[in-house]
């Protein structure tokens, strides 16, 4: 159904137009509209009292110059009374269709402020993701909209798209609407949340430090993590299957194979790599890092996906060197597996304590708990020292033994495991329960 209004009964609202337009653009637009017609109506709400514009604004004021002229258009194929406007009403829209309309605005529009380009940016990211969930396809990642938006999805454009999303959900606050730029709003946000979180570790950790206060749970970490809301963790350290068999590796002075608690499967590792990236992305702060043990072939990999999430990835691994280790992956033809790599990724523009090699020896490689895949609790120490302060909230999303929770209160830090194996989640309780209060 076709519906026309007064061109001067539309009212555009303060709050939405632009201060400014450029006139080559307003030009090639009156052009095309008087050549070709107008091919989408501008879209009209009505507010109990008059017609306020919600999208098409630069289309109604190329239309008023027509008119002035002493021009005509057509609209579907057919002439327009002079004076009228075609329009469609918003409330008969759905959700889907207004995010198209307003998006494809968008890029039609001249450029915007960066206030305006986040909120765009949001609203491009929110149109994908419900046509991705119409389609039944996975949802599109920071580096997806990057591309889209900035026709790169590596550094400084993911960089920047992902900024963008996050300073859209803030642009409420007067102060951050008033930077002048990204960088400048960015600072303000990194501030302001430094603050916050200050305040609520004061509140929540009162005037002493506890063991009591780390945290461990028996859980499929996929079904956990979606449950959690964003940004808990300063640091996540994690160690992950490997996706190698390693369930069916023996060791050097024992020839039997000595089976994990848990499938090591490449299959069961490709589907951890569907959800953790961006669930790990999800659940650190704007300023993170993560450490993720993984085994050299599927290093690359996983630095795939975790750029794909939106995190910033070292191009090489760290390497710990672990003299006493005894595994070997071909139990009777040799040789020993004498090092661990780790996947180093960071979330925003967090800085580390101190600028530590990429290459580190720790003589313990267990502690004889009983659990064939358990780490030292000391090298997760090594590792959370370079990125940690006093009173941070780091995770493991697989924490299998638990040695984030001795590492954790070594370094005064708030700890949360996942673990879905009742062994693991039972050798973690143990190692929870030996921990005294840090003094």
């Amino acid at each position: 159904m076709k519906r026309f209004i007064d061109l001067e009964s539309i009212v555009i609202p303060e709050g939405r137009q632009r201060k400014e337009f450029d006139e080559n653009a307003n030009q090639d637009l009156i052009a095309s509209i008087q050549s070709v017609g107008l091919l989408q109506a501008p879209v009209l709400e009505f507010d109990g009292e008059c017609y306020v514009l919600r999208a098409g604004e630069r289309r109604v004021r190329a239309i008023q110059d027509i008119y002035a002229l002493g021009g005509s258009f057509s609209y579907d194929g057919e002439p327009v009374i002079e004076g009228l406007v075609p329009h469609t009403l918003w409330t008969e829209l759905t959700e889907l269709q207004r995010l198209e309309i307003e998006v494809d605005e968008n890029n039609c529009r001249v450029p915007f402020t960066w206030q305006e380009k986040a909120k765009a940016t949001e609203k491009l990211t929110r149109l994908r993701m419900m046509q991705a969930d119409n389609k039944g396809a996975p949802q599109p990642t920071v580096a997806d909209i990057a591309l889209e938006v900035r026709g790169s999805d590596r550094g400084s454009a993911h960089n920047l798209t992902r900024n963008e999303l996050i300073l859209a959900k803030h642009l409420h606050k007067p102060e951050i609407a008033a930077a002048k730029t990204t960088k400048e709003a960015m600072n303000i946000l990194k501030k302001e949340e430094q603050a916050d979180y200050h305040k609520r570790l004061g509140e929540i950790a009162g005037k002493t430090y506890s063991v009591a206060d780390h945290i461990c749970v028996q859980a499929d970490s996929e079904e956990w993590t979606r449950e959690q809301p964003e940004g808990l963790f300063d640091v996540i350290c994690t160690d992950p299957p490997y996706g190698i068999g390693a369930d069916g590796f023996g060791e050097a002075d024992d020839s039997r194979a000595r089976a994990h608690e848990y499938e090591d499967s490449a299959e069961t590792l490709q589907a951890i790599m569907k959800w953790f990236p961006v669930a790990a992305y999800r659940l650190a702060k704007p300023q993170a890092h993560l450490y993720l043990f993984c085994d050299i072939d599927w290093f690359p990999e996983w630095k795939a996906q975790l750029v794909s999430a939106g995190w910033e990835v070292f191009r090489t691994p760290i390497i710990w060197n672990r003299p006493t280790g005894f595994r070997t992956p071909w139990i009777n033809k040799g040789p020993q597996r004498k090092y661990e790599t780790i996947v180093y990724a960071v979330k925003g523009d967090k800085p580390v304590n101190m600028i530590a090699p990429d290459c580190f020896t720790l003589q313990s490689c267990g502690e004889g708990l009983g659990y064939s895949a358990a780490k030292p609790w000391e090298v997760y120490a090594e590792l959370l020292r370079r990125s940690v302060k006093p009173g941070d909230a780091v995770a493991d999303l697989f924490c299998g033994s638990g040695p984030i929770f001795r590492a954790a209160t070594e370094l005064k830090c708030l700890a949360t495991g996942v673990e879905k194996t009742a062994l693991g989640y039972g050798i973690s309780l143990a190692q929870l329960n030996k921990l005294q209060p840090a003094k």
